[in-house]
């Protein structure tokens, strides 16, 4: 059982992690939770970094294409810039909580 186990978590398993913390119930707690238990206390922390980074950096593209998107659309640039700016607070506080 544990073979199989290791077959499938040995390497941090990004799209399983992206799932949990998408989750509103679980974000990046149980991330945070569950990895000390299944890798080395470097090695979950080095995951952990891994999982947030990657997140973030999925969310920077899709805000800067929704930048693009607007663009295009005629509108006043100070609200467009503020309206990023409080999704992305947003999206740090959904992480964090």
């Amino acid at each position: 059982m544990k073979d199989k186990f290791d077959k499938y978590w040995v390497e941090c398993n990004i799209l399983m992690a992206f799932g949990a913390v998408m989750d509103p119930r679980m974000k990046f707690v149980v991330i945070e939770y569950a990895y000390p238990m299944i890798y080395s206390g470097e090695e979950s922390m080095r995951n952990v970094l891994l999982v947030r980074n990657l997140i973030y950096e999925i969310y920077e593209e899709y805000v800067l294409s929704s930048e693009v998107e607007v663009e295009g659309v005629r509108g006043s640039a100070s609200a467009v810039i503020g309206h990023f700016l409080l999704d992305c607070c947003y999206f740090k506080i959904l992480l964090s909580a």
